[in-house]
């Protein structure tokens, strides 16, 4: 069992880097991946824009793993949580929003996690940029 979540760790690693490098020679949008280092620890993560966009006005975050046990994950607006997610065993989430911050704060917070893995991918969007799958109509 756990040698089949390292191979799926891998694959999902290898799409990351496939879609990472379409996107870069696309251009016109910035995007990234980051995994919680410990789940069963909190963590704070602040993601930011690429220094070379301007004027973001939209962002998508991403969510995926597995957890044993429930955990907490939320994005900080204000030092509040502006949107907010359950997670526990398999899971996946979106969240899509106007955002015009240079930079956004992430908060993983375990409740009773004894293992797992937890990643995001988020996507700063500035004027000209399509939210995802706009341009799949």
């Amino acid at each position: 069992m756990k040698i089949g979540k390292i191979i799926l760790g891998v694959i999902v690693a290898g799409l990351i880097a496939v879609l990472l490098t379409i996107a870069i020679l696309k251009g016109g949008f910035y995007e990234a991946a980051q995994q919680v280092a410990d789940a069963t620890k909190p963590e704070t993560v602040t993601i930011h824009k690429n220094p070379e966009q301007n004027h973001i006005y939209y962002l998508t975050i991403e969510g995926w793993g597995d957890v044993t046990g429930d955990a907490e994950i939320s994005l900080i607006e204000g030092g509040n949580p502006y949107r907010t997610e359950k997670l526990s065993g398999e899971f996946t989430f979106r969240w899509d929003t106007e955002w015009y911050a240079d930079q956004a704060e992430v908060r993983y917070t375990p409740s009773s996690v004894t293992s797992g893995t937890v990643w995001l991918r988020y996507r700063f969007k500035d004027q000209g940029i399509k939210p995802f799958g706009a341009d799949k109509e």
